[in-house]
């Protein structure tokens, strides 16, 4: 097996003698001998240590039936391995066509040659769906570029990789040998959907899936009950179902295995009623056809952003490398785009590079996208000729944006437009001292950028309607989902209308109405829970306006009406209690608690953005 490219890895390996002898013009006299650090199609040549080469196979529970395959076979150690030790049938795909006949050699030697094969290929071109365990050692972004491939596979199909993780999939294993790590995946079923089965009760199961974790929802004759202790490995599942029994509640414990659309097993009781089989039906998927791209988004990443258009490079300037700055960046990349982002701090500029790639992995872009991004400590500094397109995502501060909208005007093609993701100053506003204002036009993300879909395209009076629009198909071809602000209104439209709720949400915390934890539970499991579906005004028009009409008669004269936020909220400042930023807000936070939620909350925004997806694809 092989890894690894880049300077340092490099001027460690290749010496005069790797320089005097590269691979492809060896002696057709005298046998290939092949040299740490020779370089490759897409790695250089390190071999993986023998000790972590069978611990490695071990990991993977390699038995006689299996069918091995070493992607980037190198000088063949792990594939002649599996075949002497294991007796299995094992393929090496390399590219190096002298490595291929050395391994060939090699397996003669060990008296293999009639299970351990060795073919001349790309491992990304050939064939190795067939494969119940999948070695390699390559690098993070060609991990990543084979992650769908891999994610098609029969569940239960085990991968090893040697040094290098697969991103946001988290390993079932990993086993360190003399300073070297391995890590082991086992490619999960595809259980997102709805499950249904029954007897004398009937069950709904709603499985949400992220790569091996699964959280759901289940019904017990149209109640909800509790589901907990969810594992999947391959195509085995386990949890348990918590119902009430009428005299206290009943723990049952669910084991079985996954094939397509049928779930099977046993269940057992823990009042001592026995063991039970069952059988599920899924009744409707994520998205059509078992192996959709909407699925493999969703449930397993994918190497391509789905919604996103494949359109020509283009140039984007994007003036903040900040949070906002930095997020709409990776919107640009993904989808092709050289993008050029500006920021005075260098602390800011070295940041970016890694949260470019960290944004890609969660978009199932390819990690080769983050090359797309180049980063300047000046506007001056920026090739202008190339860029259609600027943003700025620079702090709030008016004064600045001004600065910075006089330079981009100085600076940018005359027919570029230029503008701002403000969220607080109005756009006539930052546009005021140009010459060139119907070019200015606000354009507002929300956080996370990446992720949500949201954009507000915000004319001012003195904005070209044509510009607005453009900026709106722009939007639809990123796979966003704009809306055009006619009207350069403080707030915009989805601020207003988040602040609106949040004035009543902290006045009812503030009165001792509610609790903070219940505000976010009214919210989420009530009339939000419906917003994944449709908006507000689509609500009223089923429940009737004529109902709103009645409830708001009645109601509105009690709503919290002030003109500023409440006492509450301004005491909290004081004690510098924050939220997550400071470790304390309505709720303290550890480190731990705060990355554990933000990741929980990522994650939902993706399940949530692939159902909203369909609906966009339909528009």
């Amino acid at each position: 097996m092989r890894f690894i490219a880049g300077s340092l890895v490099a001027a460690f390996w290749i010496t005069t003698a790797v320089l005097a002898l590269p691979a492809h013009a060896q002696s057709e006299t005298r046998e290939f001998k092949p040299v740490v650090g020779q370089e490759g199609k897409d790695v250089i040549w390190v071999p993986t240590p023998q000790a972590l080469v069978e611990r490695m196979l071990e990991m993977a529970k390699t038995t006689r039936n299996d069918y091995v395959v070493d992607l980037g076979s190198g000088d063949g150690r792990t594939v002649i391995t599996a075949a002497k030790k294991y007796g299995v049938q094992a393929l090496g795909i390399e590219y190096n066509a002298d490595m291929v006949e050395l391994s060939k050699r090699s397996a003669e030697k060990e008296g293999v040659a009639d299970r351990a094969r060795f073919i001349q290929g790309d491992i990304f071109q050939t064939d190795f769906s067939k494969a119940t365990v999948l070695t390699l050692y390559l690098l993070p972004n060609l991990n990543l570029k084979l992650r769908p491939t891999i994610l098609n596979m029969k569940p239960g199909t085990r991968v090893v990789s040697h040094a290098f993780t697969m991103d946001d999939w988290q390993p079932d294993q990993i086993e360190s040998v003399e300073g070297r790590t391995a890590y082991l995946w086992i490619v999960p079923a595809r259980v997102e959907g709805t499950w249904r089965w029954g007897g004398s009760r009937e069950y709904e199961l709603t499985l949400q899936q992220h790569f091996q974790q699964v959280e759901g929802l289940i019904r017990v004759n149209g109640r909800t009950a509790q589901f907990r202790n969810a594992r999947l490995q391959g195509d085995r599942i386990s949890f348990s179902i918590i119902e009430y029994s009428g005299v206290g509640n009943v723990q049952h414990d669910y084991t079985g295995r996954v094939a397509g659309d049928t779930m099977e097993g046993t269940v057992k009781r823990s009042d001592g009623g026995g063991e039970e089989k069952w059988t599920a039906k899924r009744s409707t998927r994520a998205a059509s056809g078992p192996r959709s791209d909407a699925v493999v988004q969703r449930v397993h990443g994918a190497d391509h952003q789905p919604g996103v258009k494949a359109m020509p490079q283009q140039g984007a300037a994007i003036v903040g490398g900040g949070i906002m700055g930095g997020d709409v960046a990776i919107i640009f990349a993904a989808a092709g785009w050289s993008v050029h982002v500006m920021s005075p701090s260098e602390k800011t500029r070295a940041a970016i590079p890694a949260r470019i790639e960290a944004g890609l992995g969660k978009l199932g872009a390819p990690a080769a996208c983050a090359a797309n991004v180049k980063t300047y400590a000046r506007l001056a500094d920026i090739d202008w000729q190339t860029i259609d397109f600027a943003v700025e995502a620079a702090t709030e501060d008016l004064a600045l944006k001004q600065r910075i909208f006089g330079e981009l005007e100085a600076l940018a093609r005359p027919e570029i437009p230029l503008t701002s993701n403000t969220s607080n100053f109005p756009i006539g506003e930052i546009g005021r001292h140009l010459k060139t204002r119907s070019r200015v036009a606000g354009l507002h993300f929300f956080m996370p950028a990446h992720l949500v879909p949201l954009v507000e395209v915000v004319s001012s009076d003195a904005t070209d309607p044509s510009v607005a629009e453009g900026m709106v198909a722009l939007m639809e071809k990123l796979g966003k989902a704009p809306i055009w602000v006619k009207k350069d209104v403080p707030g915009f439209v989805g601020n207003r209308i988040q602040h609106a709720m949040m004035r009543e949400a902290l006045y009812l915390i503030a009165e001792g109405v509610v609790s903070p934890k219940d505000v976010d539970t009214a919210v989420r499991y009530g009339f939000g829970f419906r917003f994944i579906a449709c908006g507000p005004i689509m609500q009223k028009e089923m429940s009737g306006w004529d109902t709103n009409y009645y409830v708001g008669t009645a109601l509105y004269p009690h709503l919290h009406a002030e003109k500023g936020p409440p006492a509450m909220l301004k005491e909290m400042i004081e004690r510098n209690h924050l939220g997550m930023k400071t470790r304390r807000g309505f709720w303290e936070w550890t480190d731990e608690a705060v990355a554990r939620e933000k990741s929980r909350i990522e994650r939902a925004l993706q399940a949530g953005m692939e159902i909203l997806k369909q609906d966009m694809q339909q528009k």
